[in-house]
């Protein structure tokens, strides 16, 4: 239930709204309210599980307007990253530096948000190759339709990748105005997303 905004501010790399590093099995990052992330070079992340976190769990946290994406982890191993709302991210949504050997993360039942840029950036390249369990998660990009690195979201699935997912508007009130509360018949309760109130951050 932390409130976390306008860090970095253009003048510091390599940081993020709320930073892990290694072993954390039973960590639990929940509630959290994480906006206007700004980096002088690269990075700016919201979510950002650094070298070799693992056994951490991300759950109901509103991350948007962040320079480099929502969540990005370094490696790591078995992360969680279940029922966020990810939104307006510039330089891309999700990301994944290194391919290992090991499942890297579980992604589900999030709500993926934004305008433009693409959805995974070319500058790493674990993003779409990872092993990473994508599951049930609602992509939407207002301005553009929503593509994998080229891909289609049906050439996205054909590789075992969010079968269950979807390319939907999720239906918030006013995005444009950064009101993520969802209207009613959002297609999130598809994915079996479950509502949090942000506000108690």
């Amino acid at each position: 239930f932390n409130r976390i905004h306008k860090i970095g501010q253009g003048s510091l790399g390599d940081m993020g709204g709320i930073y892990t590093l290694g072993t954390s099995f039973g960590t639990r990052v929940c509630d959290n309210v994480i906006f206007d992330v700004d980096s002088y070079t690269y990075g700016g992340w919201g979510l950002y599980p650094d070298e070799g976190s693992e056994g951490i769990t991300f759950e109901n946290n509103l991350v948007y307007n962040t320079k480099d994406s929502s969540f990005h982890q370094h490696y790591g191993r078995d992360n969680v990253l279940r029922n966020n709302i990810l939104c307006f991210s510039r330089e891309c949504q999700v990301a994944f530096t290194r391919v290992e050997p090991h499942r890297s993360a579980t992604i589900e039942r999030n709500i993926i948000y934004w305008d433009n840029g693409p959805t995974f950036s070319p500058r790493y390249k674990g993003s779409d190759k990872a092993r990473v369990d994508w599951v049930k998660n609602l992509w939407w990009r207002s301005e553009k339709a929503v593509d994998f690195n080229g891909r289609s979201f049906a050439e996205w699935q054909a590789m075992g990748r969010d079968v269950e997912g979807l390319v939907a508007d999720p239906l918030f009130k006013d995005p444009k105005n950064r009101d993520f509360r969802l209207r009613s018949h959002s297609p999130a309760e598809k994915i079996g997303f479950k509502p949090f109130d942000y506000t108690q951050a």
